[in-house]
């Protein structure tokens, strides 16, 4: 049985030390640039299964000159498990994911407890897992799986400015609908 790959060495991706914070799938990459553009000095990497995504926001960065973020096509369960190393990252955002509503469909949910524990694993002491959806039980699970980890506990006072929304929390706020925003930092 061949070897597990080893983690990505985030130092030489970037060129530089971190620190650094990884988004899961970053869709049209409003985050991801706004964030890499208030902070230079953090290391962004953003991890989205669609390559017409990655595509789109790797081009964006380039126009903007934006040094400290990259982006890759993966899927997230699999990169957060292997790519990863222990203890890596200041900070993982996770925001509005896929509901997929069909019942057939659940099975593509990327939200569970396997890589909510990967999540835990990843963060240095201190790090914070940023989460936020406008669904309510999307919501309740991303919590309540946060909340079966021993070394996330809920820290409130971490959640970001509202300068790094995305853009599902603007048209769910736009239509009306609750946003549910935290973060939980690692013990």
């Amino acid at each position: 049985m061949p070897d597990p790959p080893a983690p990505l060495d985030l130092s030489a991706v970037f060129g530089r030390p971190g620190p650094f914070e990884v988004e899961i799938g970053f869709g049209k990459g409003r985050f991801l640039i706004n964030a890499a553009t208030e902070w230079p000095q953090t290391c962004f990497l953003g991890v989205e299964v669609r390559d017409v995504l990655r595509d789109y926001v790797a081009l964006r960065l380039a126009r903007d000159e934006l040094l400290n973020a990259r982006v890759m096509q993966a899927d997230a369960r699999q990169f957060m498990h292997h790519a990863i190393g222990d203890g890596t990252l200041r900070a993982v955002h996770f925001y509005f994911p896929d509901p997929w509503w069909k019942k057939r469909h659940h099975k593509r949910r990327i939200w569970t407890q396997d890589l909510f524990r990967d999540y835990e694993r990843v963060l240095e002491p201190g790090g914070l897992l940023h989460l936020a959806s406008d669904v309510e039980e999307v919501w309740e699970t991303l919590t309540a799986l946060a909340e079966q980890c021993p070394n996330l506990v809920r820290a409130e006072d971490s959640v970001l400015p509202p300068l790094c929304t995305t853009n599902f929390e603007d048209k769910a706020l736009r239509d009306g609908r609750d946003v549910g925003r935290t973060a939980y930092r690692r013990v």
